[in-house]
């Protein structure tokens, strides 16, 4: 599936990201590039919108960690916004997993992500 990332500047150094589609490793580089380019600009407030987000793999979770980390080091805001549910479980599973919990390869573990989505979005429908 496609990203499409949608930045817009709300007020002064106040913006807003949206995202639609999925997070994955073929769309992470594009909301990589964004963000990048986003963060340049020294934003006091960043507002990720994942309303739209219909997937995230560990690569885009792990690109997620990075943008809070780098807003956070420069003593500035992140705020997410209308997570969706499969979206919100893999946040929840993930900060309440053992930090030593290890799968085999990057594949194994998106697998795991992408069945804890599908089960949530079954679940809500």
């Amino acid at each position: 599936m496609s990203l499409e990332v949608k930045v817009n500047e709300r007020s002064k150094s106040i913006f807003k990201v949206a995202i639609q589609g999925s997070i994955d490793s073929e769309n992470c580089p594009k909301l990589e590039a964004e963000m990048d380019s986003l963060l340049a600009q020294s934003p006091e407030v960043v507002i990720i919108d994942l309303e739209g987000v219909t997937y995230i793999t560990s690569m885009g979770l792990s690109l997620m960690v990075k943008t809070e980390k780098n807003i956070k080091d420069k003593g500035k805001t992140l705020l997410v916004i209308n997570i969706p549910p499969q979206i919100q479980k893999v946040f929840d599973v993930i900060a309440a997993l053992p930090s030593m919990r290890i799968f085999k390869n990057i594949e194994e573990a998106d697998a795991y992500l992408i069945q804890l989505q599908k089960k949530e979005i079954d679940k809500n429908k």
